[in-house]
């Protein structure tokens, strides 16, 4: 995969979180060029910031299910639709963002990200595995739910999901290698809409995050709505397994049924003790 590095910074993009709050987020080229994704934070001292490399050891998963990152006593929720954009090439890049930034899609701020960036001849690293792991599972509400991560026969990123929202009668599989073709497809696509409170509440106070959920009863046909399904659980995938390395991709193939971030880290937790997986980090202040 050809790496994609920021020829300028990101005017912050603007918008609302889920709330309805005012949020803002912001890419910007590492100033040195270090290989990678950062969490750009400031310091105590005026004008400088500390730039923390970005893996599972920074990560969370929050009461409300979504992925979030703590450095400290600063929060960034929302992680995974971010994470996910490390599978395009994305690299030495630094994010600073409000706590809940703003709701939106994958393939928004991709977009937003390449009027500012450039594709070069360099190839992002891969981290490769060992061995395979799993499969999780566990039996939870009358549903059979399991990760297995393999590796890769090459460097690349396969993705086999499986969901089933047998309240919604929603199902169905998918098993793609993740490429250009595959990210232009489900990054447009915004995340399942399963609750009816949120449902509610975001209808009433007409937010931002209505509009980008994907709702079942709203006019989209059976088939649409499966593919969007799988389409968003692709993304959470790839958010989640960003993780593994702050500057390298994960070669090799995930395998879910109806598993949760919480189930993917735990599978991600057993493999990166087992393999003894630690990336050289390091914190950088300018």
């Amino acid at each position: 995969m050809k790496q994609i590095i920021l020829k300028e910074p990101v005017t912050p993009i603007l918008g609302k979180n889920p709330f309805g709050g005012e949020a803002w987020i912001m890419f910007e080229p590492m100033p040195n060029g270090e290989r990678g994704i950062f969490w750009k934070i400031p310091t105590s001292k005026k004008n400088t910031y500390k730039y923390i490399p970005i893996d599972y050891r920074i990560a969370k998963i929050s009461k409300l299910h979504n992925i979030y990152l703590q450095y400290g006593k600063k929060k960034l929720f929302i992680y995974e639709h971010i994470g996910a954009l490390r599978f395009t090439g994305l690299d030495s890049i630094a994010i600073s963002a409000s706590t809940w930034p703003p709701y939106l899609t994958s393939g928004t701020m991709f977009e937003k990200i390449m009027e500012h960036a450039e594709i070069t001849n360099n190839e992002v690293p891969y981290l490769s595995f060992i061995n395979s792991y799993g499969p999780l599972s566990l039996r939870e509400n009358g549903l059979y739910k399991f990760v297995e991560i393999r590796p890769a026969n090459h460097e690349v990123t396969k993705l086999n999901v499986s969901i089933d929202y047998k309240k919604l009668s929603v199902k169905g599989r998918a098993s793609r290698t993740v490429t250009d073709e595959l990210i232009a497809e489900i990054f447009p696509v915004g995340p399942q809409g399963i609750s009816n409170l949120f449902k509610f509440i975001s209808r009433l106070f007409n937010l931002e995050y209505h509009k980008i959920v994907v709702w079942p009863d709203e006019e989209i046909s059976p088939d649409e709505l499966q593919r969007k399904f799988l389409s968003h659980t692709m993304v959470d995938r790839l958010g989640e397994i960003s993780l593994f390395s702050h500057y390298m991709l994960p070669s090799c193939e995930i395998k879910t049924q109806c598993a949760g971030h919480r189930m993917v880290f735990e599978a991600m937790k057993i493999i990166t003790e087992r393999e003894n997986i630690c990336t050289p980090v390091t914190d950088f202040v300018y």
